[in-house]
Order: C-alpha cells, then structure tokens, then sequence
C-alpha cells in the first residue's frame, strides 16, 4: 500500500511550502483588516459628574449661580431620568 505522507511531500517541495505559507500569512492580514470595527455594543453612560469651582465663595453663593442654574439646563436635556446635586463649601488647605 502506497499511502500519500504530507511530511514526505512538505520537505521534498519546500520551496511551495514555502510560497503557501507566505501566501496564508499575507491572506491573513488582509484579512485581519478588513474585520468588522464595531464588535463591542454600544454602551451609555449612567452617570455624569460635574465639579465647580469657585474660590472666594460662599457654598450658598455657589449653590445659587452654579448648581441651581446647572440642574435647570441639565433638566432640559431629552434622555436624564434622575439628577441629585450637593454644594459644600471647600476644605481650606494646611
């Protein structure tokens, strides 16, 4: 029985071993380019933190010309469900 070996025939044609190997390696980044970019979902973001500084004032001053004036244009916006907000007064450095 004369059974094809595919080793026998690799090293007695190496040169188009050689060739195929190239050619799958060329074939693959090619392809490799081409896949599709947008495998993730998209996803939103649940949550947005805005930080406001204002030295020299009040946490009331702060609360009434920053945070009330955001929360009523944030509040316009078609797609928020829920909006909380604070104002503390800053933490002096030591």
């Amino acid at each position: 029985m004369n059974q094809f070996n595919a080793s026998a025939w690799a090293l007695e044609h190496k040169s188009f071993v050689g060739f195929l190997m190239v050619l799958l390696a060329v074939a693959g980044l090619l392809s490799f380019d081409h896949l599709g970019r947008d495998e993730d979902p998209p996803f939103t973001i649940k949550v947005m933190v805005v930080r406001a500084v204002w030295p020299g004032a009040t946490a009331e001053d702060t609360a009434r010309e920053v945070t009330d004036r955001l929360e009523k244009a944030l509040q316009s916006l078609q797609w928020i469900d829920y909006i909380s907000s604070y104002t503390k007064p800053r933490r002096k450095p030591r």
